[in-house]
């Protein structure tokens, strides 16, 4: 009778896995942070499972224990042999039915009742299902050619990446499951400046001297040097460029339209345009094959 109430006192004193008297498994992380996971999305997380004494052992995953109701699909009874001195990694499956907050016990135990029972604690945010945020990009020519490969990413209010997706060949993206929020855009693309010629030259002295008004993207293409507003000295600065004597603006070689959008309960479509920096006359025609840069 000693025996047993000192076995079960070192149990409690002593961490489980210290106690195994055969092949020792050693868990590792302890804690998994599944972060925010879609409503029914499916997710895995990756643990480390090490054999580090002899022989094979067989470790089952068994069910999650403790206030996580909204944690469901953990796997039972999957099974994973691992050789003697191996290390293997195992996904963690996750299909979340409710939103909530998840913490669970997941109880690990091996077929060898000599071993001790391992436990995992499961942490995170699972979300209510989102919405859609998608659109057509185009270039603002006359035949509206879409940007291809476009590399958007979606910002929340702090500035956070919560998303990213690529342009496809007809210029449309599309994000998912995107919560209700203030967002912004960030666009990346490595396609070449052109367009610029001395008819856009032109065309932005005109509007300076007030004989004929540009407008819109038309309009802000001309601040190349990101004052605010079109002047002489913006002019100077693509006139050098066309003649070759500097290959870059400050404010970069494209500009795009778009605005801030909100998500409020519902998807959202959202097209807007991308321009060349100096084509006042939107004479640009852009590679539109998706890889073509």
């Amino acid at each position: 009778m000693k025996k047993v109430i000192v076995f079960y006192i070192l149990l409690w004193i002593i961490p489980s896995k210290l106690l195994a008297f055969g092949p020792i498994f050693v868990i590792s992380p302890d804690t998994i942070d599944y972060g925010f996971i879609p409503v029914g999305e499916y997710s895995s997380k990756n643990f480390m499972v090490s054999n580090i004494g002899d022989g094979n052992g067989e470790i089952s995953f068994g069910t999650i224990t403790g206030p996580g109701s909204n944690f469901i699909g953990w796997e039972p009874y999957m099974h994973l042999i691992v050789p003697a001195g191996s290390t293997s990694f195992v996904s963690i499956f996750c299909y979340p039915s409710a939103p909530g907050i998840i913490d669970a016990t997941g109880t690990i135990y091996t077929n060898d009742p000599q071993l001790p029972v391992f436990y995992l604690h499961f942490i995170g945010t699972i979300l209510p299902p989102g919405y859609e945020l998608s659109g057509v990009i185009t270039y603002s020519n006359n035949t509206n050619t879409p940007l291809t490969n476009l590399t958007l990413k979606l910002k929340d209010t702090n500035g956070t990446v919560v998303n990213t997706c690529t342009t496809n060949n007809s210029g449309y993206y599309h994000f998912s499951d995107v919560q209700n929020g203030y967002y912004t855009f960030e666009i990346i693309t490595t396609k070449p400046w052109g367009g610029v010629t001395a008819l856009d030259v032109m065309m932005y002295k005109k509007h300076i001297a007030g004989i004929a008004q540009l407008n819109g993207i038309y309009l802000a293409s001309g601040d190349v040097n990101g004052s605010g507003m079109l002047t002489a000295v913006d002019v100077l600065l693509i006139k050098k460029r066309i003649a070759g004597i500097q290959n870059s603006f400050p404010v970069g070689d494209w500009l795009f339209n778009n605005l801030p959008v909100t998500i409020d309960s519902s998807s959202v479509t959202y097209d807007f345009s991308g321009i060349c920096y100096g084509d006042a006359n939107g004479s640009y025609v852009p590679p539109v094959v998706v890889g073509q840069h």
